[in-house]
């Protein structure tokens, strides 16, 4: 009988400490989503407070009366590369002034729309420390979803680049992305907007892929800063060969090439790449 009762009494202790630890993961956990939540509310607040300051520019001339000091020496920073070819070079019109923006944080390089989609914020590029934003937000303060960036060597002038932003699950950032990987959808929405200091940019999507930064065949992500005309076709032709649909777009040499990358959870280290030609003025 006293064996029976020694049994049952571990058992007991061993269910309580069960249920002690079920407690405190499930208490965590929801610590976690609240907090989580809290952070991004947090954060899109704080992007709806930097959409208030992009203004509106009726005209070249009244662009040129309301641009700032920071303004110019954000011009001078990225002129010097601009103007050695007519494919990413040539002087386009801005219909926005981000000069409030720029004094607020003077990491930032542009701005990203893409319709119908969420994606709509501010750019940051931090050379000396690439992934600074990775988890940042634009005040420098911890963020889950952190800021949009973009990549190593290369900038918004270089002959290709490539922004960052994370595949979030509320569809914030570039949760919404993937959208892409419909054709359809590409098909309604073949351009998007990157926007810098002082041009309006748009881009027209040639391809739109999934990879592993594993894969040993393609590395996207190096594919950047000013490429050599081989460089450039290779890197043309693996964006277009892993294409999940033909859009029937091939850039030309020299036009510029911006890559927008986020997670993808289809393979180990997966990503997912839309990649965009710079267009024509008038499209």
């Amino acid at each position: 009988m006293s064996g029976k009762n020694k049994g049952s009494g571990f058992f007991s202790k061993l269910l309580t400490v069960l249920i002690v630890a079920l407690l405190v993961v499930c208490g965590y956990c929801i610590y976690n989503i609240v907090v989580t939540k809290a952070d991004l509310s947090s954060q899109e607040k704080l992007f709806d407070d930097y959409r208030s300051l992009v203004k509106s520019v009726d005209d070249d001339s009244s662009a040129e009366e309301t641009s700032t000091q920071e303004s110019d020496d954000m011009e001078q920073s990225e002129s010097s590369t601009s103007e050695e070819s007519s494919g990413k070079s040539k002087k386009r019109k801005s219909t926005h002034d981000y000069s409030d923006v720029y004094a607020m944080n003077s990491d930032f390089v542009g701005w990203i729309t893409v319709k119908n989609t969420n994606i709509d914020y501010p750019v940051v590029q931090t050379p000396d420390e690439p992934e600074y934003y990775l988890r940042r937000d634009l005040n420098g303060d911890y963020a889950t979803a952190g800021t949009c960036f973009v990549g190593d060597c290369c900038d918004v002038d270089s002959t290709s680049f490539v922004i960052y932003g994370h595949n979030m699950n509320n569809d914030t950032m570039f949760g919404t992305l993937d959208y892409y990987k419909e054709e359809d959808f590409y098909k309604e929405n073949p351009t998007f907007e990157f926007n810098t200091m002082n041009e309006d940019r748009t881009y027209r999507v040639f391809a739109a892929f999934e990879i592993s930064i594993y894969d040993s065949e393609f590395k996207y992500f190096a594919c950047v800063g000013d490429l050599d005309e081989e460089a450039y076709g290779e890197f043309i032709d693996n964006c277009k060969s892993y294409s999940m649909y033909d859009t029937g777009e091939t850039p030309e040499y020299d036009t510029q090439i911006l890559m927008l990358s986020t997670c993808s959870y289809h393979t180990d280290g997966g990503r997912f790449v839309v990649a965009a030609y710079l267009a024509d003025e008038d499209e």
